[in-house]
């Protein structure tokens, strides 16, 4: 006959099969207390519920030591996988590491923006390599402003009377501004060096090329655009009957003198130092995400009617340096946009209905900044009214503290929960 366990001897296994869970539990890094299960509503819960500095999935050891192993090893689940994965199917090993994998990605993006943003800012302020001009000096890199019209012209005999004074002039509305210019960057002087290993001794103030030389320019322009073919006999006949009206003489010469001439030297040494210095300035301050503000293409004459500058279309600032700004300011948009949209499908996940809608309402607000800094860039478009195109900077600044303000709370919350963040940007 077998023999009949007491009450007391039937209840000994189950006792230690309770202690078994709960080892179990404790080292699968889930949570085991008296009180019941923790509860929801925080983001702190989320690590309680995932473990020590965990998304989901990752073992931690529960306070306290752990007791020893059951002989059969047993594999204990979590039943609630966490705030963030609720929603995935496939199981909680797949949601956890879709969750992480996400969060990953966000805090990996995130870095490269901030890294990029570094590094165009050191580009643009690393004067310590530089000497001579460059030597001690300090730049403000919160604005960065462009201007046409320099100083020199309120004191032309034609083009004086335009401005009335040198306080209207692009030059000097430009440093009186907050921020900076380009004269102030090390690219500045990288150019001023080309110019005097050219052998300009005064690169500030470049001769111009003769009168007959740009006409004759232009002329070879036209024709290309005509797509007239081009011809020797008759381009050079061209070049020296301007060259004659230039010298006041009524007919050319027939026959070249014999001595070659340079057309376009001194334009073309010019726009050989300048022209790339503009392009990789103005794009350094768009990568840096830094405010832009144009000075000198449409203020007002001194008598009020009409623009100062004579020709705002022509200008370095417009042709180049401006729509340089606009290109590279909607790739960088492009970028923080994809960057939104990961915090946006991270908010979405949200088991947690108070943590995602935070979480929601921060994604929604650095959208609204990438969007605004995006549109204070594109004001700079000379086709528009003056008092739109003034409102740049200030737009581009506000965005760009939106999205930065916004991005750096959300990565803030994920961190406090245990969850892979980036740091929040400091200025």
């Amino acid at each position: 006959m077998r023999r009949q366990h007491t009450p007391e001897e039937r209840s000994k296994p189950r006792a230690a099969n309770s202690a078994t869970q709960d080892a179990s539990s404790s080292r699968a890094g889930l949570p085991v207390r008296p009180g019941g299960p923790f509860p929801p509503g925080s983001l702190l819960s989320l690590q309680r519920r995932l473990g020590n500095r965990a998304t989901a999935g990752i073992v931690s050891s529960a306070a306290g030591p752990a007791p020893a192993p059951p002989a059969v090893p047993t594999v204990q689940r979590a039943r609630q996988v966490g705030e963030f994965s609720h929603r995935h199917e496939g199981g909680e090993d797949r949601a956890n590491r879709t969750v992480l994998d996400l969060m990953t990605a966000l805090r990996m993006h995130t870095e490269q923006l901030y890294e990029q943003i570094r590094t165009s800012t050191s580009k643009l302020a690393a004067l310590e390599s530089q000497a001579g001009e460059a030597a001690n000096r300090k730049i403000d890199l919160t604005q960065y402003n462009l201007w046409s019209g320099p100083e020199k012209w309120a004191d032309h005999p034609t083009l004086g009377s335009r401005y009335g004074g040198r306080e209207r002039t692009g030059e000097y509305l430009a440093h009186q501004a907050p921020g900076f210019t380009m004269d102030q960057t090390p690219e500045h002087f990288k150019a001023l060096g080309q110019l005097r290993e050219a052998g300009y001794a005064s690169p500030h103030n470049l001769p111009k090329d003769p009168e007959y030389q740009k006409d004759f320019i232009r002329w070879l322009k036209e024709n290309e655009e005509k797509g007239v073919a081009f011809d020797a006999k008759r381009e050079q006949d061209k070049f020296l009957e301007l060259k004659a009206k230039g010298a006041g003489r009524e007919r050319a010469r027939t026959e070249p003198s014999g001595d070659g001439e340079l057309v376009g030297w001194h334009s073309a040494q010019f726009a050989s130092a300048w022209e790339p210095t503009s392009d990789l300035v103005a794009e350094n301050a768009a990568l840096a995400m830094i405010p832009v503000r144009s000075h000198g293409l449409d203020d007002p004459l001194a008598d009020g009617g009409g623009t100062t500058h004579p020709a705002p279309a022509g200008t370095v600032q417009a042709r180049q340096e401006i729509p340089m700004i606009i290109r590279v300011v909607g790739r960088v948009a492009d970028d923080l946009n994809a960057n939104v949209r990961r915090r946006q499908e991270i908010a979405g996940l949200a088991a947690d209905e108070e943590t995602g809608r935070e979480l929601a309402l921060l994604a929604a607000r650095a959208e609204e900044g990438v969007a605004e800094f995006r549109a204070g860039a594109q004001r700079l478009d000379i086709n528009l009214e003056r008092e739109e195109r003034a409102r740049s900077a200030e737009l581009m600044r506000t965005g760009r503290q939106a999205y930065l303000s916004a991005a750096g709370r959300f990565d803030a919350l994920l961190s406090e929960a245990g969850c892979p963040a980036a740091e929040p940007w400091r200025d």
